[in-house]
This record gives C-alpha cells, structure tokens and sequence, in this order.
C-alpha cells in the first residue's frame, strides 16, 4: 500500500464518497466514476492544477455526477469534468441530456441537429416530422441558420422544437468564457453546445419527466 499523500482533488473525490452513495442511481457505481474522474484530471495539467486550487468544486461535480445518473465514462460521452472559471464544473452533453429523458419513460428517443444555409429545410409545426436534407460530403453548407430537436413519445407523438441562430446566439453571448474572451465550448465545440440549447427548449414540451432531467437541465444552465 502507497504511503503517498493525497493530492486536494483527490482527498475532495473521496469525501464525494458518502454523499454520492447516498445520492446516486443504480446505474452509476462511485468506484468506477471515481476512476474516470481521476482519469479526466490526470490527462489535462490545467484540469488538475485548477482541481487542486478548489477542490470543493471537484466534491460538488462529484456528487452532481451521482444526482444526474450520468456516468463519465467518456466512450458513452454523456458528461465529463472539466475546467471552467477557476473550478471544476460537471458539462453534460445534448446527448447525457437525451439519455436521462430516454431512461426515465418519457420520450423513446430524440434527435438534434443543425441547420445550415446551403441545406434544405421545411418546418411542418411543432406536433409534425420537419424535412431536412442535406449533402454531408459538402466541403461549405453555408453558415448555421438554426438548430431543431424532434422526440418521439411512448404514446407515438412527435414533438418538434426549432431555434433560429438568432436564439442560439442570445444563449452563448451570456456564457462568460464566450462574451469576455471568445472562447470556451462555444468556439471549440458550437454544433454540440447548439444541439443543447435546443434540447434545453424541447424538454420542457415532453412528458413529465423525473427530478433528474431538470437538475441536469439546472446544472446544465449554471455550468455553461
């Protein structure tokens, strides 16, 4: 057994322990998410020193992972932690966001996707199939004009939601990292994070949903 002491980040994930238990889901185990964890910091020098300096925000992204249900498994690509102002902060991605509704019963599965200038696209209203088509080998579609989710019910309702750049980018100006210094999520990853807003929107027109959607939704709203 190692003698070694304790880096703050990992003193932090094990102090996670007792409340992540008694928090957590049964589909998410905290030895394993504790492994990935450790895993996300050790590979970015900068995730481990900003851990090291605020180590309760590692405590807290550690039990937002058991609350949510989403595991940080990065092959899934549900959730990750990651540096964000000065803490560590849990991003769930539009597809963690799709895999919590889908589990609870309320929708059977969704889809997002963006909308380019060059694409075709014909909006039928928000209880019909939308019309997107598009070359995928197109080296230049154009800029993004928009963004749209459509989700399937168990009772075979469709629910289509849109939101034109226009919206979209209202959302990204009031993410700090975007408004003050021009990077951040929105630059590095901008069709995922539109993916997300869209979904934000949609889920509030699906079916009643468990807790676990909305606290992602909150943990979501706040993190970004």
């Amino acid at each position: 057994m190692s003698n070694r002491e304790l880096q703050p980040y990992e003193g932090a994930i094990q102090q996670a322990k007792s409340r992540f238990v008694k928090v957590a889901e049964e589909s998410v185990n905290y030895d394993r998410e504790c492994i990935f964890a450790m895993q996300a910091m050790m590979k970015n020098d900068f995730a481990m020193s900003t851990a090291n300096k605020n180590p309760g925000s590692v405590r807290l992204a550690m039990i937002n992972v058991a609350s949510t249900g989403l595991t940080l498994n990065p092959a899934n690509a549900y959730a990750y932690l990651v540096p964000r102002d000065n803490a560590i902060v849990l991003d769930i991605s539009y597809k963690g966001l799709i895999k919590i509704a889908t589990d609870s019963g309320s929708i059977l599965w969704a889809r997002a996707d963006v909308v380019y200038g060059e694409d075709q696209f014909t909006y039928h209203g928000p209880a019909q199939m939308p019309e997107h088509s598009a070359d995928p080998f197109k080296t230049d579609r154009g800029e993004v004009v928009g963004a749209y989710c459509i989700a399937k019910t168990k009772d075979g309702d469709v629910l289509t939601e849109v939101m034109s750049m226009a919206e979209i980018a209202k959302i990204r100006d009031k993410s700090m990292s975007y408004a003050k210094k021009k990077r951040g999520p929105w630059v590095d990853w901008f069709e995922q994070m539109a993916k997300k807003a869209v979904i934000k929107r949609a889920c509030k027109t699906w079916p009643y949903t468990d807790r676990r959607l909305d606290e992602a939704v909150e943990i979501a709203n706040q993190n970004e």
